[in-house]
């Protein structure tokens, strides 16, 4: 099992801290879930759950991410969340990226992975404003669950009203996109494969699922009718596809 985590850690180590880590004040979880056996291939899963300035120490902020190695059947075997303390940018090179010199917000929905972590700790919303708002993601999940209401794999997974289904899934997709962190006030940490451990999810519920949400973001649009740029698109699409692999909870 410490071999598996050291595993881990040299993962996190080589390819998403780097020289911007500076240290961390503990784990808040460490679970071994499954064991691992010679010849396993192992993934490193990474998810953002909150950021937030250091109020001590103002050069630095505090990431909280949850950490998993998933091997080659889709299945968590370790999962760990950590506290992370990675440095910020100062403030001439804050004001040189923004010229209006405002602070930039924080919160797990304005954070993403692309590039140095310490970038992406101040990284603004843009994907959100660059889609409309909230519209965009109320009609992307309403044809989702459209779909899924004729969907006999996957509706019976689902209460018969699934209207508060889709406020919770358009308000979590809004916030992870940069909007307002409204989900995360009502429903605090999103836990997705907690949430669905009740539910019996292979790879064809998976798939399932996918193809419903693959559909629902070919069909989006901008408030102007016009099409979504190829690279927001394509990272939602990665999104979808990697979060629907990670929810399965069956062996194939």
């Amino acid at each position: 099992g410490w071999h598996t985590g050291a595993l881990m850690m040299k993962l996190l180590g080589e390819h998403l801290l780097g020289p911007s880590s500076m240290g961390s004040p503990g784990l808040d979880e460490l679970r071994w879930l499954a064991p691992v056996h010679p010849g396993d291939e192992l993934t490193l899963v990474v998810e953002v759950l909150d950021v937030r300035p250091s109020r001590s120490k103002p050069d630095r902020g505090i990431v909280k991410m949850a950490h998993e190695l998933v091997n080659q059947h889709g299945t968590t075997v370790v999962r760990s969340v950590a506290n992370m303390m990675i440095a910020r940018r100062s403030d001439d090179q804050r004001s040189e990226q923004s010229p209006s010199g405002a602070e930039t917000p924080w919160g797990a929905g304005g954070l993403t992975l692309g590039g140095k972590l310490a970038e992406a700790v101040e990284q603004p919303p843009t994907v959100f404003a660059a889609v409309g708002g909230q519209r965009f993601f109320d009609d992307l999940v309403d044809r989702f669950y459209d779909a899924v209401e004729n969907d006999p794999l996957l509706r019976p997974m689902y209460p018969a009203d699934m209207g508060p289904s889709r406020t919770r899934l358009a308000g979590f997709l809004a916030q992870y996109w940069g909007g307002p962190a409204d989900y995360s006030a009502e429903r605090g940490h999103p836990r997705l494969r907690l949430r669905h451990m009740p539910f019996v999810i292979g790879q064809a519920e998976r798939d399932a699922w996918m193809t419903h949400m693959a559909a629902s973001l070919s069909a989006a649009t901008l408030p102007d009718g016009s099409p979504l740029a190829p690279d927001i698109a394509n990272a939602m699409f990665a999104h979808f596809d990697n979060a629907a692999t990670h929810l399965i909870n069956q062996p194939s």
